[in-house]
C-alpha cells in the first residue's frame, strides 16, 4: 500500500526505515521516516527523548519474517507498548537513541511494507532543497594532488589535497557501532584544519557508516566547509537532520543536491558525468537504485600523468562501463576500493590500454561482514594494483597522483 494510504487508513501506527539487516546476529537497525512517526513511537513509550541527539533504534534477537533494507515497514504501536520492558534509551551514540531485545514472541514487530511514491520522497518530512547552482561540482584543481584514505575504521572519510591543503571532504562517516568518544577522536582538529582551507563537502549517499561524523560535529564546526554536495532523497529522519543542520550552517547557496537518472525499465543503471567535460576532477551521477550502495555519487581525478576512481560503495561494473573509458590515455592509475572491500558486485574492471595500475586501497577496519573479501583482494593483485588496508597499516594512506 502506497504512504498516502496507509497513512489515512492506519494513522496510528508507527512507520519505520529499515536501514539493516544482520541475519547471522539477528539484529535489525531501523530509522524513522519523519518526525511525527518518531513523535509517535516517543509518545507510545512516554519518554521525552530530545530528537536532536539520536533517533535510531538497535533490534537485538530477531527472528521473525524475513524483512528487506531500504525498505519502509509500519509498526503497530501496540507492539510497542508490548515491549516497554525489554526497550532502552541509548546514551553514548551519535546514531542510536534506542535498543530493543525482542523476546521470543508469536506477534510481529514489523507489519506490511509501505510503498513511498516520488512525491512522497519530496513531502515527508517537509525536504528542504539547496539553491546553490551546478557550477559548484566544477572544482578547480591546480597544484600538487594527493588523496587521502583516512583511517577510520568500519567507515569512509576521504581528503582531496592541493598542495597539501584539504579542498575536498569525500563523506566523513565511522564504524556504525562506534560511541561518542570515539566518533569524536575520529574528528579530532579536523574541523579546525577545514577552517583554513575552506573545503567541498561531497557525500557519496546517505549511509551512516559514510556520514557518522558528521553527525558527531557541532553546528559550528559545520561550517568549516565551504559547500555541500549530496544525493537529494534522504530517507529516514537523521539523514534529514543533519541535512538541515548543514544547510543552517552553510546557507541554501552553497548546498547543491543531486536528483538521481530516472530509472528506465529495459536500460540497464548508468552512470552520468555531471561536472563540466575537461576538469581534472569529474562527479558522476548513478541511476536510481533501492539500494542506496548502487545510487550515489562518484568521484575520479584525471591528470596527464595519473588518475584515481573514489567511488564510495558504487559497483566495479559501473566504473568499468562509464569511468574507465573515459581514462583512456597512458597513465598510472589509483583505485580506492569499492564498499571497504566488500560486496561491490562481480568484478568487471576493464583498465584501458596504457593504463598502469598503481595502489588498490581498503577503507576498513573491525567488521561482522567479513570485509575485505579475499575473492576481490585477489582480484586487484591479479590486475597488478597495489593492494593495502587502513586496518593492516593502522594509519591514514596517502596516494600522490
Amino acid at each position: 500500500m502506497y504512504y498516502y494510504y496507509y497513512n489515512k487508513y492506519y494513522p496510528s501506527d508507527i512507520l519505520v526505515f529499515i536501514e539493516e539487516v544482520n541475519w547471522d546476529e539477528n539484529t535489525v537497525v531501523f530509522d524513522f521516516i519523519d518526525s511525527n512517526e518518531f513523535e509517535k513511537f516517543d509518545n507510545t513509550l512516554e519518554i521525552q527523548h530530545k530528537i536532536l541527539q539520536a533517533s535510531m533504534v538497535k533490534v537485538t534477537n530477531y527472528k521473525q519474517r524475513s524483512i528487506r533494507e531500504n525498505t519502509v515497514y509500519a509498526i503497530d504501536r501496540k507492539v510497542i507498548l508490548s515491549l516497554r520492558q525489554n526497550i532502552e534509551q541509548i546514551e553514548d551514540s551519535f546514531l542510536f537513541g534506542y535498543s530493543i531485545n525482542l523476546p521470543n514472541q508469536t506477534e510481529f514487530l514489523f507489519k506490511e511494507s509501505v510503498t513511498i511514491g516520488e512525491l512522497d520522497r519530496y513531502n515527508i518530512g517537509a525536504i528542504v532543497r539547496g539553491g546553490a547552482q551546478k557550477n559548484i561540482l566544477d572544482i578547480p584543481l591546480k597544484g600538487n594532488i594527493d588523496i587521502t584514505i583516512r583511517n577510520i575504521g568500519q567507515g569512509n572519510w576521504n581528503e582531496i589535497n592541493l598542495d597539501k591543503e584539504v579542498k575536498i571532504v569525500y563523506d566523513a562517516g565511522a564504524p556504525m557501532n562506534a560511541p561518542r568518544t570515539v566518533v569524536r577522536t575520529y574528528i579530532g582538529n579536523k574541523p579546525t584544519e577545514y577552517l583554513k582551507s575552506k573545503p567541498c563537502l561531497i557525500l557519496s549517499h546517505w549511509d551512516k557508516d559514510h556520514y557518522h561524523s558528521l553527525v558527531g560535529m557541532t553546528d559550528a564546526e559545520l561550517q568549516c566547509f565551504s559547500s555541500f554536495i549530496c544525493p537529494d532523497i534522504r530517507p529516514n529522519i537523521t539523514s534529514r537532520i543533519l541535512y538541515g543542520r548543514i544547510l543552517a550552517a552553510l546557507g541554501t547557496h552553497n548546498i547543491y543536491t543531486v536528483s538521481n537518472i530516472p530509472k528506465t525499465k529495459g536500460i540497464p543503471p548508468t552512470l552520468g558525468l555531471i561536472s563540466t567535460t575537461g576538469n581534472k576532477l569529474m562527479v558522476f551521477n548513478s541511476t536510481y537504485n533501492k539500494d542506496r550502495n548502487q545510487a550515489g555519487i562518484v568521484l575520479a581525478i584525471k591528470t596527464n600523468k595519473s588518475s584515481i576512481i573514489i567511488p564510495g560503495d558504487c559497483h566495479y561494473d559501473l566504473l568499468s562501463n562509464y569511468i574507465l573509458p573515459m581514462l583512456n590515455h597512458t597513465h598510472l592509475h589509483n583505485l580506492v576500493v569499492p564498499h571497504h572491500g566488500g560486496n561491490a558486485g562481480a568484478y568487471d574492471y576493464k583498465m584501458q590500454p596504457g593504463t598502469t595500475p598503481q595502489q588498490a586501497v581498503i577503507s576498513v577496519g573491525n567488521n561482522r561482514y567479513g570485509h575485505p573479501k579475499l575473492a576481490y583482494t585477489r582480484a586487484l593483485t591479479f590486475d597488478w594494483f597495489q593492494v593495502s588496508n587502513t586496518q593492516t597499516v593502522g594509519t591514514d594512506i596517502v596516494i600522490n597522483l
